[in-house]
């Protein structure tokens, strides 16, 4: 391959990373298809982190990094993705220390190609896997790095990213305000750079804090907000979250008032619309927490069949090791 079509090769890898980042991840498929013969390790890396966020067995996407891998040790470059896309991978099978040795890798070998401005990606990945161990402090000291990097770097589109990431950790510290202020910087980025993904995003983690702060008139606009976006754009992996937090700001609503019935009644359709969208998923975090919130209306309305579900609803997020629901 010619210097030139190596270049627009590797243009148009970029095209389908970022494809993949904002959601189009069958547009994404079909253009690492195209570029296959041309960068095949490069497409194979790619892949993995598809099928990663397709929620695909773990076994087989260790093995394609492995033998990528393998080959890789006068190509920096791709071995830091790689690494990056293995350490994500032991992270989903809980393997922190295997993960956090492969990112460290990762952060080294982009070092010696002179790409730090592949290192947030990175920084953002160990902040997951320590916010996923729920060692928040050491993770929101990872996130903030990364912030740092990008802001530097001028990527305010991924700024916007780990200030989402830092905002979900303040929620899950409890600290809804904190949340609820870097959750409005991401959604003014979001707004800057037209990412109606991203607004949907943030106006569905909004919501959240005000849901932990029980102010479910302002939940009930937020997620209204998220699903006017998340709906017209067909972003059903963002609505299924929105609809299953209407439900519980409904819920909320409803247990504060004399004769929530109604409230009720609208909580299990919204429960209802999530598990439609979910059909063609496979999402067993979404699946728990549909059921929890379902539980949640069935408690409200002293139904027999809550308590049933809302065990079998936390022992399935348990077993996801869910620790924010």
């Amino acid at each position: 391959m010619n210097g030139g079509a190596a270049g627009d090769a590797r243009g148009q890898l970029a095209r389908a990373v970022l494809m993949g980042d904002r959601g189009n991840v069958d547009g994404a498929r079909d253009l690492l298809g195209q570029l296959e013969p041309a960068l095949p390790d490069e497409c194979r890396v790619e892949r993995v982190l598809l099928d990663l966020r397709d929620q695909r067995p773990t076994g087989p996407l260790l093995d394609a990094l492995d033998d990528v891998l393998a080959r890789s040790d006068e190509r920096p470059l791709l071995r830091g993705r790689a690494l990056h896309a293995k350490g994500r991978s032991l992270a989903r099978v809980a393997d922190t220390a295997g993960a956090a040795s492969c990112l460290l890798d990762a952060l080294a070998s982009y070092a010696a190609a002179g790409a730090s401005e592949r290192a947030a990606a990175v920084y953002d990945t160990l902040g997951m896997v320590f916010a996923f161990e729920g060692q928040l402090e050491p993770a929101v000291a990872y996130y903030a790095i990364s912030l740092a990097e990008k802001l530097v770097g001028e990527d305010r589109s991924g700024a916007a990213i780990t200030l989402g990431q830092i905002g979900r950790l303040q929620l899950r510290a409890g600290r809804a305000r904190e949340a609820r202020r870097c959750f409005e910087l991401d959604l003014r980025l979001a707004e800057e750079h037209g990412d109606l993904r991203g607004q949907a995003q943030m106006w569905n983690d909004i919501a959240r804090t005000y849901l932990m702060e029980e102010r479910s008139t302002e939940a009930l606009d937020a997620v209204a907000r998220s699903l006017e976006t998340a709906d017209g754009q067909h972003l059903e992996e963002i609505a299924i979250f929105a609809h299953k937090d209407r439900a519980l700001a409904l819920v909320q609503r409803a247990r504060a008032s004399r004769d929530g019935s109604a409230d009720l009644d609208s909580a299990m359709a919204a429960v209802r619309q999530g598990r439609s969208l979910l059909r063609s998923r496979h999402d067993a975090f979404a699946a728990a927490l549909l059921d929890h919130a379902e539980g949640l209306v069935l408690e409200s309305r002293e139904d027999p069949g809550a308590a049933p579900l809302l065990q079998a609803a936390v022992e399935s997020l348990s077993g996801l090791r869910a620790p924010d629901f």
